[in-house]
Formats: C-alpha cells, sequence, structure tokens
C-alpha cells in the first residue's frame, strides 16, 4: 500500500518520514530546518536515515516520554506487564513474560482472552493510552487521541462494528493532507483516525496504559547531570563525557563558539532507543552528526562550550560552560 520512499522536488512534505528501525523526535528535525521557511534540509539531515526518520514505537513514545519514566521502552515486543506497563481492561497472560516473540504473541492473547472480554477492555481506553500488537515479523504501536467511543447491542453487549477509538500513530505509507491556508503535502502518519473494536480485534491489538497516567507512579521533577566538571574542556574530555536523567535522553550537544559568540562547531549524540537515561558523547557517525569541524579551530584563539541535553519531557538543559581548548 505504498510507493518507494524518496522524497522528490517540488513537492511539499510534513513531518517525519518512516524509516524502520529508527528512534527519532521531533526536537531533532529542528537540527535541520532553517527557522525562517521552516524548510528542512533533507540532505544533511537524511544522511543516516535512521537518526532522522522515525517509526511508530518511537513516534508514541514521544508523548509518553513527557511524563513517563517507569516503563522499560524498547518497542512493541517488550510492552509487557513485567516491563512496567499497565493492562487497560481485564484480559489476562502470565505477567512473568518478558517480551512477545514467534511462540508467544499478541495473537495469542486475544484468542485465549476471546472477544467480549478483549471488546470490554477497548471499551475502557482513555485519551493518551496506548494499543499494541506484535506477531512473528513485527509490530505496530499506537496512542489514542480520544477517549473510547463505545455502542451498545438491544442485549446490553457491546457492538464492536459501531464502537471504535480514535488514534494518532507513525505509518508507513504516504498520504496527502492540507494546512489551514489551503498548501497540499505529503505525511506519513494517521491523525485522529477511527478504528472500530471489530479491526483491534481482528489486527491482535491489546491496551495499555503507563502507572503516570493512572497516578499510581509519581511524576517526577526533573532531574539531569553531566560527568565533566572542569574549567576548561579539551576533545579528550568531551568524547566520553556522559549525560545522566531521570527522563529519557533524545539527544545530547556540544556547541563551541569563537570570543565573538559566533557558532564555529556542534555535535549532536542520538538515542537510538526509548528508555535512554544515560548518555556518552560519541564521534560515531551511526549515532551522532556534526556542524563544521574540531579540526579547523586553533589552538591561539580562545572558544567557549556549552554541553546541552533535549529530554523527553520537552525540557532542553544547559548542563555546563566553560572554555574549550582547541589542539
Amino acid at each position: 500500500n505504498s510507493r518507494p520512499d524518496r522524497l522528490e522536488k517540488g513537492v511539499v512534505y510534513g513531518g517525519i518520514p518512516y524509516v524502520a528501525p529508527s528512534w527519532s523526535n521531533s526536537y531533532r528535525m529542528l537540527d535541520y530546518m532553517d527557522p525562517e521557511t521552516g524548510v528542512v534540509d533533507i540532505k544533511k539531515a537524511g544522511a543516516f536515515p535512521k537518526l532522522f526518520g522515525n517509526q511508530c514505537a518511537m513516534g508514541a513514545y514521544q508523548g509518553w516520554s513527557r511524563v513517563a519514566n517507569s516503563a522499560t521502552y524498547i518497542g512493541s515486543h517488550s510492552m509487557v506487564v513485567s516491563k512496567g506497563f499497565y493492562r487497560v481492561g481485564d484480559y489476562t497472560y502470565d505477567d512473568t513474560l518478558v517480551r512477545f516473540d514467534e511462540r508467544y504473541c499478541t495473537r495469542d492473547v486475544v484468542e485465549e482472552n476471546g472477544k467480549e472480554t478483549m471488546y470490554k477492555s477497548y471499551a475502557k481506553l482513555k485519551k493518551g493510552d496506548g494499543i499494541i500488537n506484535y506477531y512473528p515479523t513485527g509490530g505496530h504501536v499506537v496512542m489514542i487521541s480520544e477517549d473510547a467511543h463505545v455502542e451498545y447491542r438491544a442485549d446490553g453487549s457491546i457492538n464492536p462494528a459501531q464502537s471504535f477509538v480514535t488514534i494518532i500513530d507513525q505509518a508507513d505509507f504516504w498520504q496527502e493532507a492540507t494546512t489551514e491556508d489551503g498548501l497540499k503535502y505529503e505525511h506519513q502518519a494517521r491523525v485522529d483516525v477511527k478504528l472500530t473494536f471489530e479491526k483491534l480485534f481482528v489486527q491482535i491489538y491489546l491496551p495499555y496504559t503507563f502507572g503516570e497516567l493512572l497516578g499510581i507512579d509519581p511524576i517526577e521533577e526533573t532531574e539531569v547531570t553531566y560527568s565533566f566538571s572542569g574549567e576548561s574542556m579539551t576533545k579528550d574530555d568531551l568524547y566520553g563525557s556522559k549525560v545522566t536523567a531521570n527522563y529519557h535522553i533524545c539527544d545530547i550537544y556540544a556547541v563551541i563558539k569563537d570570543k565573538k559568540g559566533n557558532e564555529v562547531f556542534k555535535t549532536a549524540t542520538r538515542a537510538v532507543r526509548g528508555s535512554t537515561y544515560e548518555m556518552v558523547f560519541s564521534n560515531i557517525p551511526t549515532n551522532s552528526d556534526k556542524w563544521g569541524s574540531l579540526d579547523t579551530l586553533s589552538p591561539k584563539e580562545k572558544y567557549t562550550v556549552e554541553i546541552i541535553a533535549q529530554l523527553g519531557t520537552g525540557e532542553r538543559p544547559t548542563l555546563y560552560t566553560g572554555k574549550f581548548v582547541a589542539e
């Protein structure tokens, strides 16, 4: 149901392209966007597609990670009770299960519990909850954007063809949309799409939520630390230094400026999975990016460096400011 994934000149695109497996975020797109026009430098951004693209699991996690840090989040296969994901509804499976796989997947769960139990569970879904499926060749993660709409038959049972949830997700097919001022563009997402309970059951979805959304796990104050504390930093000090936080770290940055305040170098180290609470500055292209080169900096000049963290909460604290010594 999708055409080849290539971005064509002359076409307006919105959002982040689907690339699997990838763990990007909307904050990251700002690194490549012209602040005046809103246009993304796709050649620079797409140099490493897995660092710029996105997929369903990370798309939903961007929202959840603003408040939730209690579950160990890797992807659809790991969204089980033992990893801190709470069931919505009364369906059951073995609480000690550590992941879904080819031996036991969400199809087995919905078949074991049956239609009526699953329909009643879908009926309890609230805005901000999630639904996931996993089968031997892949899976999908979806966020609920409105409380479930439930219709009943005359006998009091749920009508699965008329009951539905409204969802938002990162999809792997292109769709056309129109902005408020009439501009047509293409994107890879579904926004406020309705899925019936009947379809949820057929597509073997399980409903989940987080302790923070239930009010049984506190939403903590953000805590972020940086491992380096000297007055002056060298390249060797930078690469290998570490940022630690109690909420997901999306990316960490080092920004170097000359004595006039002009940015002469920037590097970003990227998270490549969810639930990243510790990140070390990297010089490896597969999980980092650069603007400029440290090799062009003169040992005779004076520079300053800032260390910045982009957190899943949306916060972007500056963790360190000091001198940078070029070598």
